[in-house]
C-alpha cells in the first residue's frame, strides 16, 4: 500500500499542476451507517457502532485515479479500523485500457476467474462483529484491448478473502496470486471463438494452471436467409480444465477437474426461451465464480432460499420461458435442477419450479403473482419439500403517490424431519415520488432453526415474529437517508448471483448516502 499511495499522491499533485489534466473532474461518494442495537439475546442491548466508506476519484478524458477509505468503530467492542482498502490508477484511450491497483474483472463467464463487488452491501460476520464492504477484488495489474474483431485481456494480482475483515493481517487473508489472460476473436459477426488461461499460486497449496475454450454462435444470419422474421437464436459454450493432460482435454470425467457451461437463447416475437447446462467437478478455485444456473428472485422468501452453487461437484440445468402480452401481462416459467455427488455413496439434489405472472390490471395497478415448489437437500439447508406463494400489488394513485402491498407464505419440511414448518412475510409501502417512502414490514416463522435459542438447554418452539419500519428520504440531489427501526431477520441474501449472510439485528439504524 505504501509505495502505491505515494505514487498516487504524486500523480494527484502533478495533475493539478498540469494545465492538460486540471480540467478533470473530482467525484466523491460516501456511505455512512450508524446503529444502536445488537444481535438478539446479546449484551449490551444498546451497542453503538459506526461504519463509513469514502470513495474519491479524479477523472480526465484518459486518466482515472481512485481511493476507497473504510472505517469502523463500536462502543463496547475493542475492534476498530481505518484502512485504505482500494486504490487504483487507470489510463484509457479509444480501444485500450490499463489499470494498476485494485480492479474487478472476469474471464469468460467466470469459470476460471471473476473479481467482483456488491455495491451498497455491508458485510458483517458473527465471529468478528466488524462491518466492511463486500467485494472480491484483485490488487495488481489489468490491461484490456478491444478491436472490431479481437478482444485481449491480461491480468496479474493478488486477491483477499472477502469473508475476513480488514483487521486481519493481509497474509492471513490472501487468496494468492493469479496471472492470466483471455483472447477472443470474432472473424464473422455471427461467430466468436477464444480461450482464457490463469495460473494460481495460493498459500499452503501447490501452484496450478487452468485453461478454458470459448465458442459463441449466432444463427441470426441463417434466420435472415430463410426470411423468418422476429426470430433471434444464439449459443454460448465454455469448457475449462485444471492442469489438463493432453489425452484428457475436454474430458468431463470425474477423474479430471473440469467445468462445462452451455447456454442457448431464443427470442421470437413476444416469446423468450433460455436453456442452460452446467457440469462442474473439483473446480472451486477460490477466485472463480461459475454461473450458478439458479433463478435469482426479487421476492423475499424465495431470495433467502436461493440454492448456493457447489463447484466441487455439481451438475444441472435451468430452463426459463417468458411470454409477454404488451400492456396486459408477462408470464415467466422457470425450472432448475442440480445434483451434488459429494462422494460415491452420498449425494444431494436441488430442484425448483417457478411460475410467475405480472398482470397489468389497469394503467395504475400492477399485480404480481407467483407460486414456487422445490427442494434443496444439501445439509446446510436440508429442505426436502418447499412450497411458496405470494402476491404483490403496486397501485400508482397519481403522478406522485403510490401504495404497495406484498404478502408471501411458505411451507416446508426438512430431510431429517417430516414436520411442516411455515413462514410468512408481509409489507405495506407508501411512496411520495421521488422524495419519500415508508414501509411497515412483518415476518413470522415457526422453524426451529429460528425459534430455538442455542444458549439454552430447552428447545423453544413458539413462533417467532419480526416487525420493523423502514423509510428513505431524498434530502437533495446529493444526499439520501435511510432509517430502520425494529427487528431484522438474519439469514442468507443474494444479489447479482452471489449469496452472503445477513446478521439479525434489533434496534435503530440510519444510513446516509452522499454523492458529489
Amino acid at each position: 500500500m505504501g509505495k502505491f499511495f505515494k505514487i498516487f499522491l504524486i500523480i494527484i499533485v502533478v495533475a493539478f499542476q498540469s494545465n492538460s489534466l486540471v480540467r478533470g473532474q473530482v467525484s466523491v461518494s460516501n456511505l455512512s451507517e450508524y446503529q444502536v442495537g445488537n444481535l438478539p439475546n446479546n449484551d449490551p442491548k444498546n451497542l453503538t457502532s459506526f461504519y463509513n466508506q469514502l470513495q474519491v476519484s479524479y477523472r480526465t478524458s484518459h486518466l482515472n485515479l481512485g481511493l476507497r477509505l473504510e472505517s469502523f468503530q463500536a462502543s463496547a467492542l475493542d475492534r476498530k479500523y481505518n484502512e485504505f482498502t482500494q486504490r487504483y490508477l487507470e489510463y484509457k484511450k479509444d480501444w485500450f485500457r490499463v489499470r494498476v491497483g485494485n480492479y474487478y474483472g472476469i474471464l469468460g463467464r467466470g469459470l476460471i476467474f471473476r473479481a467482483f463487488e456488491l455495491p451498497g452491501v455491508i458485510n458483517e460476520d458473527d465471529a468478528f462483529r466488524i462491518r466492511y464492504a463486500l467485494s472480491r477484488d484483485v490488487d495488481g495489474f489489468l490491461a484490456e484491448a478491444n478491436w472490431n474483431f479481437l478482444q485481449l485481456t491480461l491480468l496479474r494480482g493478488e486477491s483477499l478473502d472477502s469473508s475476513l475483515p480488514p483487521t486481519i493481517e493481509k497474509n492471513a487473508r490472501s487468496l494468492g496470486l493469479v496471472e492470466g489472460g483471455q483472447l477472443k476473436l470474432r472473424p464473422y459477426y455471427w461467430l466468436t471463438v477464444g480461450g482464457a488461461y490463469a495460473r494460481y499460486s495460493q498459500p499452503a497449496r501447490q501452484s496450478f494452471e487452468v485453461g478454458s475454450a470459448i465458442l459463441g454462435l449466432s444463427l441470426n444470419p441463417l434466420v435472415e436467409k430463410i426470411a423468418l422474421k422476429d426470430l433471434s437464436v444464439d449459443f454460448y459454450s465454455e469448457y475449462a480444465q485444471k492442469q489438463a493432460i493432453n489425452e484428457n482435454i475436454f474430458s468431463t470425467s470425474d477423474a479430471d477437474p473440469h467445468a462445462l457451461y452451455f447456454s442457448a437463447n431464443l427470442v421470437y416475437k413476444n416469446l423468450g426461451l433460455s436453456i442452460e447446462h452446467k457440469d462442474y467437478h473439483d473446480f472451486n478455485l477460490r477466485m472463480n465464480d461459475p454461473p450458478p444456473l439458479v433463478k435469482e428472485h426479487s421476492f423475499y422468501l424465495l431470495n433467502r432460499a436461493t440454492h448456493v452453487l457447489l463447484p466441487e461437484d455439481e451438475k444441472g440445468n435451468q430452463i426459463e420461458l417468458t411470454y409477454s402480452l404488451p400492456g396486459k401481462a408477462v408470464f415467466t416459467a422457470n425450472y432448475s435442477r442440480a445434483e451434488n455427488q459429494i462422494s460415491p455413496i452420498l449425494g444431494f439434489d436441488f430442484e425448483e419450479k417457478f411460475l410467475g405472472i405480472d398482470l397489468y390490471v389497469s394503467n395504475a395497478i400492477l399485480m404480481k403473482l407467483f407460486v414456487d415448489q422445490g427442494k434443496d437437500e444439501f445439509p446446510s439447508k436440508g429442505i426436502a419439500d418447499r412450497l411458496t406463494g405470494g402476491i404483490n400489488l403496486d397501485w400508482q394513485v397519481d403522478d406522485y403517490n403510490s401504495v404497495g402491498i406484498d404478502f408471501q407464505a411458505q411451507e416446508f419440511s426438512r430431510t431429517f424431519d417430516s414436520k411442516k414448518f411455515n413462514e410468512y412475510y408481509g409489507s405495506v409501502t407508501y411512496a411520495l415520488s421521488p422524495k419519500f417512502s415508508i414501509s411497515l414490514i412483518g415476518q413470522r416463522s415457526d422453524d426451529l432453526f429460528e425459534t430455538d435459542d442455542p444458549k439454552t438447554i430447552e428447545i423453544e418452539s413458539d413462533p417467532k415474529n419480526w416487525l420493523s419500519i423502514a423509510t428513505n428520504y431524498q434530502l437533495s440531489d446529493e444526499h439520501e437517508i435511510f432509517l430502520f427501526y425494529g427487528k431484522r431477520r438474519g439469514g442468507p441474501a443474494c444479489a447479482a448471483g452471489t449469496c452472503y449472510e445477513v446478521l439479525p439485528f434489533e434496534g435503530f439504524e440510519v444510513r446516509l448516502l452522499s454523492r458529489f
